[in-house]
């Protein structure tokens, strides 16, 4: 926090890493196959070490057209619950968290200029709602301009403000200076391109590292903003560890 109090950042989103144990082997088709079914909204990957069930589609691209999903700004709620209609206005138009999807929408916004045209944004942030932690939302989409590949966009978006922050390079030097290991693939782009550049690129999120047979680490983070509560931060953190320690939890012995 002391970074953005002294104006080094107006954005920077940290992680954290939680290690967990099983008695029994690790099985990640299995593991895929528990996300897909508890949160069939999102893009279940697997890839060498990292396994996971994102929420957030970082470029996908279709017949000349390009769609992004920005989320940023998140409320935890109980695991099958969610914000009665009370809390989820207040959600909505919390300064706070306005201000930290702002700050994400437009990082997509100004870099998708050079590649695209035509650019339409939800007239309003939306609430996604997940099992166990609801979203500020916004669909980006434009029109491709000639010879430009799903890879070629999501090599730009990435990391959008959503992961890392912004200004992105002072965002990226804190993060450096503060988070003790290299993220490895945690918020990395993952998915696929097809022979005519169209594919889909989630954002490597709610995921684990596969250390061995019965070790995984968890990794998830956190948006700051001048005006974020730490605790609350933290909190959030743990949410967003839910979904694969769910998937984790079934491959224990009753």
């Amino acid at each position: 926090m002391d970074e953005i109090r002294q104006g080094r950042a107006e954005k920077v989103v940290l992680s954290e890493r939680t290690t967990v144990r099983t008695t029994a082997r690790l099985d990640p088709a299995l593991m895929l196959t528990r996300l897909a079914h508890a949160y069939p909204s999102t893009w279940v990957y697997h890839l060498e070490d990292v396994v996971g069930a994102s929420p957030e589609m970082l470029a996908q691209t279709e017949d000349g057209r390009v769609f992004s999903r920005v989320l940023a700004g998140s409320r935890a709620v109980a695991d099958d619950g969610e914000l009665d209609e009370l809390d989820r206005r207040a959600f909505r138009s919390d300064v706070k968290e306005r201000s930290e999807h702002a700050f994400a929408v437009d990082s997509v916004i100004e870099r998708l200029a050079d590649l695209a045209e035509d650019i339409e944004v939800s007239a309003e942030p939306f609430v996604l709602r997940l099992p166990g932690l609801e979203h500020l939302a916004s669909d980006v989409s434009a029109r491709l301009r000639s010879g430009i590949t799903s890879l070629d966009v999501a090599s730009r978006l990435h990391p959008s403000a959503a992961v890392s922050g912004t200004p992105r390079q002072q965002a990226d030097e804190i993060i450096a200076r503060l988070e003790p290991q290299d993220r490895g693939g945690y918020a990395s782009p993952v998915g696929w391109m097809d022979a005519r550049g169209d594919g889909q690129w989630a954002i490597a999120l709610r995921m684990a590292h596969l250390v061995d047979d019965h070790a995984a680490v968890l990794q998830a983070g956190g948006g700051l903003v001048a005006a974020s509560d730490p605790v609350s931060e933290h909190a959030e953190v743990l949410a967003k560890c839910r979904p694969m320690l769910r998937a984790l939890r079934g491959s224990e012995p009753a």
